[in-house]
């Protein structure tokens, strides 16, 4: 039975190597800082837009071309740093309820908020600021703002992945009117609605009107995939939504994708997207 064993072992073994003996693929030789990732399916993804992945290895892709705000520890049940590196509830007025370490205060969250007549949550966002896209342009909290905002907005994504990924938003559109605003920047709002942000901090700090339940945060923080507002914006308009067949011709067809990795300071690398044509 042994040797049957070692008999069984040595073909798998030898018909690994005769396997990677024949290099039939230019790929294999590939020294960059070229990911390569291969697929089964019936047929080729038609879209890495993350509102729009949902067929073959796209969304997997996509993962790996845009970030969320954090990633979530399982081990910790703490949100680690991605493209956001600290964040933390704030009172209506925009007070930090923190304790004297720095960690977040329950206790006072609970006490300011049980008393509240508001129907949300603030939440304090502070994103790094070296981060970068794959053409030079800086990544900042206004892609955020794009990439939340889009997604609630019926007139320009009817996506159910958006809507649903977005439900503790309290941000909200009725046929493409904004009727509840709960995402707050430098450039919208946030200074008028009491939340300070001086000019220095226009790019790295926003807020978040979010319901009252403390997982509120999770899919904001963890699941939504940040967009880059200046490629994205000129392309989605009312008349070609983020699931219309009509944008995924127009930007996808016959494109190939090539991820590098940008070197950051973050403790996870952020991939950027280079689109070759």
């Amino acid at each position: 039975m042994l040797k049957k064993i070692m008999s069984l072992t040595l073909v798998f073994i030898g018909l690994f190597l005769v396997g990677c003996s024949s290099n039939e693929y230019e790929r294999r030789d590939d020294e960059s800082n070229t990911l390569y990732v291969g697929s089964v399916g019936a047929s080729f993804p038609t879209s890495f837009m993350p509102w729009l992945s949902r067929d073959g290895i796209a969304p997997t892709i996509a993962s790996m071309v845009y970030n969320t705000l954090f990633s979530y520890d399982d081990q910790t049940g703490e949100f680690v740093e991605s493209i956001g590196k600290e964040w933390y509830y704030v009172s209506p007025e925009g007070e930090p309820i923190l304790t004297t370490e720095g960690k977040i205060d329950y206790d006072e969250l609970e006490e300011v908020y049980s008393g509240s007549e508001e129907s949300y949550l603030v939440v304090k966002i502070i994103i790094h600021d070296d981060i970068f896209w794959h053409d030079g342009e800086k990544l900042t909290v206004e892609d955020i703002y794009y990439t939340f905002d889009i997604g609630t907005n019926n007139a320009l994504s009817n996506h159910a992945g958006s809507l649903a990924w977005t439900a503790d938003l309290q941000h909200s559109y009725s046929n493409g009117v904004m009727t509840k605003q709960g995402i707050f920047t430098y450039d919208h709002g946030a200074n008028e609605r009491g939340y300070e942000i001086t000019e220095e901090e226009k790019d790295t700090v926003m807020y978040l009107h979010v319901n009252k339940v403390l997982g509120a945060i999770t899919s904001l923080f963890s699941t939504i995939l940040i967009l880059p507002e200046h490629i994205w914006e000129p392309i989605v308009t009312v008349d070609n939504q983020l699931n219309s067949k009509i944008l995924v011709k127009k930007r996808y067809i016959n494109t190939k994708i090539q991820l590098e990795v940008v070197d950051t300071n973050l403790i996870q690398p952020i991939p950027m997207l280079k689109l070759l044509h």
